[in-house]
């Protein structure tokens, strides 16, 4: 009884969304109260219904767990699910809705030499008034050595918790190898999510570059307007930075899609979404549909590490089955699936539940998305010049169609910094919850 219950309002929920998510879902019931063992009950009901791998989940007796996060790190099926999550709702809301969060506005990645780089700046933030720039080298928080926060556990201490107002000291060596120390508080900043656009002449062409770094809510009108741009100046070749890029709403994924492939085949068959056995009539393929400022592009190279992730991935997936792309810098994260947000009380269930193929079926890429030519993150230089190590990569291959050298090739660790995520992306992405914005689509 308890599982048909809740069977009617999560298919109406699947249905509001056009199984595109996660958007905020209405209409989704609530538990019986607020009470433990019936937010319990809610979300055991939910996994069994609409969770993608749902017959694997374990019998347990809900009542016996101290919350539903304990309760879902239970159920969730490990051999793949890196990503169904609990979280705070207003946070979470205000994330992917207002693109606002939480933070200080930069990211970190460690580098061959494994020293704690920052990656990215956002313009408008406190690292940023704090004079912080890619390149620059973090060497103690709160006076600590690095080494020591590690091996003594200090990390998070030091950084101190998420929140507004709560402020922390970096010691920064800069290029020129003075070591200043910096303070910088958290506050609620709004998300630049394409921070850079830039056309260039090369070999005789216009080239576009577009750094973007999380599919949120705000982010479509950021896109526009770079296309917009793109398309007064005649680009037919697009070089697409995603190194940093999580994931996040997967109706921005499918708006970036038009944008870049929509007029090379209209009406084709963009991307596919598969739910479970339970609510198979769900499943739906979406079609590529221009808009006014849809390109039509004779080369994409998307700039890829270890962060990209989620939405990034499934633009990538899908535009490859339609236009020439290439894929330059290390392998993907891997997930190939989404969720689908369900609110309760003053929180949001975010179990998987469905997987993302392209117009060929192709998905299943929980290894990640192989580079065609290998190339690390230089810090050394900013993002977009052509003397970064992967936009070197992207000029060689449109020029060429081939790798550069290996000898030619430099860098740093695309591996984002696992340690503690208010250093490594910007801070706004670390909110409770969502300690990595890669684990949602």
């Amino acid at each position: 009884m308890l599982v048909a219950r809740w069977k009617r309002w999560i298919l109406s929920s699947l249905l509001t969304v056009a199984a595109c998510s996660p958007e905020p879902l209405v209409d989704v019931g609530e538990p019986a109260s607020c009470e433990v063992p019936d937010k319990n009950e809610w979300l055991y009901a939910l996994m069994q219904e609409a969770y993608l791998w749902n017959t694997t989940l374990p019998e347990v007796d809900p009542a016996t767990y101290e919350s539903p996060q304990a309760l879902l790190r239970d159920l969730r099926y490990t051999m793949f699910d890196r990503w169904s999550r609990i979280s705070d709702k207003a946070t979470t809301n205000a994330l992917f809705m207002e693109g606002k969060a939480i933070g200080t506005g930069f990211r970190t990645l460690w580098d061959l030499e494994e020293r704690l780089r920052v990656a990215s700046v956002q313009m408008g933030t406190p690292a940023a008034a704090a004079g912080l720039v890619r390149g620059d080298e973090i060497v103690a928080v709160a006076g600590i050595p690095l080494a020591t926060l590690q091996e003594q556990d200090l990390w998070d201490q030091a950084w101190g918790p998420n929140e507004p107002g709560v402020t922390f000291t970096i010691d920064v060596r800069s290029a020129d190898g003075t070591v200043s120390t910096r303070t910088i508080a958290r506050e609620w900043i709004e998300l630049q999510t394409v921070p850079d656009v830039v056309t260039f002449d090369h070999g005789g062409r216009r080239v576009g570059y577009l750094h973007f770094t999380s599919f949120l809510a705000p982010s479509e009108a950021e896109l526009r307007d770079a296309f917009r741009r793109f398309k007064t100046e005649g680009i037919r070749e697009l070089v697409v930075d995603m190194r940093y890029n999580g994931g996040g709403l997967v109706s921005i994924a499918r708006y970036l899609m038009n944008l870049i492939a929509a007029n090379t085949a209209p009406g084709a068959v963009s991307y596919r979404v598969v739910f479970n056995e339970n609510l198979a009539s769900n499943n739906e393929a979406h079609e590529l549909d221009p808009n006014p400022e849809s390109l039509l592009l004779d080369h994409v190279v998307f700039l890829v590490s270890g962060a990209t992730a989620s939405a990034s991935e499934l633009v990538i997936n899908a535009v490859r089955a339609h236009v020439p792309v290439t894929l330059v810098g290390t392998p993907t994260a891997g997930k190939p699936v989404g969720s689908n947000m369900f609110e309760f009380c003053d929180s949001i269930a975010s179990p998987i539940t469905f997987e993302l193929r392209n117009a060929n079926h192709e998905g299943a890429y929980y290894d990640g998305l192989a580079p065609n030519c290998t190339a690390l993150d230089d810090v050394d230089h900013p993002l977009g010049d052509p003397d970064e190590a992967l936009m070197a990569q992207a000029l060689a291959l449109l020029d060429t169609q081939a790798c550069l050298p290996s000898e030619d090739r430099r860098g740093s660790s695309p591996t984002v910094s696992s340690f503690r995520a208010a250093p490594a992306r910007p801070a706004p992405l670390h909110t409770p919850g969502l300690e990595e914005l890669r684990g949602w689509m």
